[in-house]
């Protein structure tokens, strides 16, 4: 569209990502909100809702979609000299690449495994009586 003269305007951009990110917001509460209906309600299945819920925003959060969107779709990620002008961390950084994309990407994803090994993590129950 922007061979026809669409223009790119944070006006209309910053709506766009907004109503973009609130939908995983919303999704993120679903999902969670489903997985506590259905679940036996421990603690155990709490750690699993805050992690759902973390999980879902970060990934979203930190582009996840836009990396699988060039490596499936595009046929590979921008050169690293592009300038990502259509995200909105250009718009608050001044710049943004390919390489800051896949750091805060692979941040992400770091963080979403740290916060399901915690999740899933049970201390080992202990024999309460001597043997």
């Amino acid at each position: 569209m922007y061979n026809y003269g669409l223009v790119f305007s944070y006006n209309w951009a910053n709506t766009y990502w907004l109503t973009y990110n609130f939908t995983f917001v919303i999704f993120s509460g679903v999902a969670a909100f489903v997985y506590w209906l259905g679940s036996p309600k421990t603690s155990y299945d709490k750690k699993v809702v805050v992690a759902l819920l973390v999980t879902i925003n970060l990934l979203a959060l930190g582009g996840l979609q836009d990396i699988l969107y060039f490596v499936f779709w595009a046929g590979g990620l921008p050169v690293n000299n592009v300038v990502w002008w259509w995200s909105q961390w250009k718009g608050i950084f001044g710049t943004w690449n390919t390489l800051l994309q896949l750091e805060l990407m692979f941040g992400t994803v770091a963080f979403s495994v740290l916060t399901w090994s915690l999740a899933l993590h049970q201390k080992k129950k202990t024999c309460q009586y001597p043997l």
